[in-house]
């Protein structure tokens, strides 16, 4: 404070001291000021320490997203010696110590956060990250419990905790994590493409592939797309295939047509665009496209010529030598779970050199 207590309490009163009435209104004054003052300072104190805090939450945002964890951990082990009860700094230098790899440190931080801030349900999740990091599965799952208390809807929690049941096996107990995480984030790739995983392993078959082309229609690249092709496949569905286009695998949904004809379906035109994209970057590649309709080869040829003539006149600049057709009356064979599909009706695409 910029008033000194002391200096108040040592001035003389201006009155007559030795009136009796006087001492005690005076005494009483002096008391009412000194609380004041003190309250004052506790008011300062608190606000002075607010301000630290909030200091603190902005450097450790800094550091984390910026990815500059060796010097958050410099910075923020100082500020620690200085303000041991700020539950912010060590859930900070625990989320650097965890970017790094370094579990075990990482894990003490987050205790000593939750030890600080109990009801915090962020730094609940992040004990629970480290405790599965460190292989401690049941206890990983007992935190996220508690996590669920303090806050029932929060997303990171449904979803690791779903993915900690899903790993021991405890499909059903996965699901419900899921759903209620979908509440949250609805187009979260991890939820969705275990969501199909885990109804695929209580054999829910049509659930499975449903999700599974849910997924697909979010994020149709990536190693997780081809997976949930493979999957598919395997269980007998093929509303989408896997291409090798030069070095890349394209996942792409069927190929369609209208119905008895060579009409190819407005969406395919577009679909066809990734695979003219690898050919115009890769002047060497020739794309062979392969039609089967079962006893039926004019067909056959027209729908391969007519893929070929659409690829064309989207792309001009591909040499048309580069996109050779064959077709055949017979249906193509597929390996699945049980043996082998017979499409009746299919298109298949391949690169050769």
């Amino acid at each position: 404070m910029d008033v000194s207590i002391n200096k108040v309490l040592n001035q003389s009163s201006p009155m007559n001291a030795r009136n009796p009435l006087w001492q005690l209104a005076w005494s009483a004054g002096l008391a009412v000021l000194t609380l004041w003052l003190l309250a004052g300072c506790v008011v300062t104190q608190k606000a002075s320490r607010q301000m630290a805090e909030l200091a603190n939450l902005a450097k450790g945002e800094y550091y984390l997203k910026r990815g500059k964890y060796q010097s958050g951990i410099t910075d923020l082990e100082q500020e620690v010696r200085e303000n041991p009860r700020d539950a912010d700094l060590f859930y900070y230098l625990g989320r650097y110590h965890m970017a790094l790899d370094h579990v075990a440190p990482a894990g003490r931080y987050f205790n000593h956060a939750v030890k600080l801030e109990p009801d915090n349900a962020d730094y609940c999740f992040w004990q629970g990250v480290a405790q599965g990091a460190v292989g401690e599965k049941r206890r990983e799952r007992q935190t996220y419990g508690r996590c669920l208390e303090l806050d029932p809807d929060h997303p990171q929690v449904l979803i690791y905790l779903g993915n900690n049941l899903l790993q021991a096996k405890q499909y059903q107990g996965a699901l419900d994590m899921y759903r209620r995480a979908l509440d949250q984030t609805p187009a979260n790739p991890q939820v969705l493409y275990n969501r199909a995983y885990a109804m695929n392993r209580l054999q829910r078959t049509p659930e499975a592939i449903a999700a599974w082309k849910i997924y697909l229609a979010y994020y149709p690249a990536g190693q997780l797309a081809l997976r949930a092709v493979r999957h598919l496949n395997r269980l007998g569905d093929f509303d989408y295939r896997v291409y090798l286009i030069g070095r890349r695998r394209l996942v792409m949904p069927r190929i369609g047509f209208y119905p008895l004809t060579a009409q190819i379906e407005p969406v395919v035109k577009a679909r066809l665009d990734s695979v003219a994209r690898i050919l115009l970057k890769n002047p060497q590649l020739v794309l062979q496209i392969l039609a089967f309709q079962k006893n039926n080869l004019p067909l056959a040829k027209a729908r391969a010529q007519e893929i070929k003539r659409v690829l064309l006149d989207r792309y001009p600049a591909i040499d048309a030598q580069r996109i050779q057709v064959s077709w055949f009356k017979v249906p193509q064979e597929l390996p699945v779970r049980d043996g082998k599909r017979r499409l009746e009706s299919s298109i298949h695409l391949f690169t050769t050199h």
